[in-house]
């Protein structure tokens, strides 16, 4: 549940955010947000932190879902329009094929790191997404169109 709420709800707002504002700036908030969110997860061990625990997972994919409409949106400008279709189909497999193993690889992360040095890891990961992006250079049209204004109709 704390995983689908935050894309259900805010993915149309996060998705409104990545084509107004700097794309770029979004991938890098949103991987450091998780970054220093994720080790707090350490402090969550015991069943009396369960609902700590709920909240502090929540937020985490409140952020994951503002990272994957941006690191979406980011594709076209940094792949060639003719491989775009190629880029976007290769995106989907990686994405899908991480959460396929990823469940597998956190396990074994557990087993050997043990939970509090698995969460380090996490957020380490993080940390590189975050290194990562800062190294990426855009083509134009990346960067913030304008503001954002709500109406009811």
């Amino acid at each position: 549940m704390v995983e689908a709420v935050p894309p259900v709800f805010l993915g149309p707002l996060f998705g409104v955010l990545v084509d107004r504002y700097d794309k770029k700036r979004l991938l890098q908030l949103s991987s450091l947000c998780r970054a220093l969110i994720v080790p707090a997860l350490i402090f969550t061990q015991s069943a009396d932190t369960l609902p700590l625990m709920f909240v502090i997972t929540f937020f985490k994919f409140v952020f994951s879902s503002l990272y994957v409409p941006a690191r979406s949106a980011i594709v076209p400008f940094i792949v060639p329009k003719e491989d775009l279709v190629i880029a976007n189909g290769l995106d989907g497999v990686i994405f899908s094929c991480m959460h396929f193993i990823g469940g597998a690889f956190g396990g074994l992360m557990t087993t050997f790191l043990g939970i509090t040095g698995a969460f380090i890891a996490d957020s380490v990961c993080f940390f590189v997404t975050v290194r990562i992006s800062l190294s990426l250079s855009l083509s134009s049209g990346a960067k913030p169109t304008g503001s954002i204004h709500f109406r009811c109709t």
